[in-house]
C-alpha cells in the first residue's frame, strides 16, 4: 500500500517517556489532543474516491493530512517507557477523535 508521508501523524516515547511528535519534543500531553485533532481535521485533499471533506474545520495545510479517512497516528514506544505514558498518549489520541465524531453528530 503506497501511502502518503504527509497522512502519517508520527508519536514517539523513548526509554525516559519524553514525548515527541514528528520530531518535536512535546512537554504537556494534553498537546497530543489538539495536534492529532489539527492533523485529523485537516482536510486539504480528498478520500480514496476522490471527495472532498465537506465537513472538516481544518486550515488545509498541503502538508498535513489530506482526509480523516486517510489519517494515519502512529504511535511508537520504547520497551523501557512506561505504560502509563503509552495509555495517556493514546487517551489523547482517542479524544481527538470522539471531539470531532462529537462535533459531527450535532451538525
Amino acid at each position: 500500500i503506497d501511502i502518503n508521508e504527509r497522512n502519517i501523524l508520527e508519536i514517539n516515547i523513548n526509554s525516559n517517556n519524553d514525548i515527541m511528535v514528528e520530531g518535536i519534543q512535546i512537554s504537556d500531553i494534553s498537546e497530543i489532543r489538539q495536534l492529532a485533532l489539527d492533523f485529523i481535521d485537516n482536510g486539504s485533499g480528498t478520500d480514496t474516491a476522490g471527495n472532498p471533506c465537506t465537513w472538516c474545520g481544518g486550515k488545509k495545510d498541503t502538508n498535513s493530512s489530506e482526509h480523516p479517512d486517510k489519517a494515519i497516528i502512529e504511535i511508537q514506544s520504547n520497551r523501557n517507557s512506561s505504560y502509563a505514558t503509552y495509555i495517556a498518549v493514546q487517551n489523547a489520541v482517542l479524544g481527538a477523535y470522539a471531539e470531532l465524531r462529537d462535533r459531527r453528530a450535532l451538525e
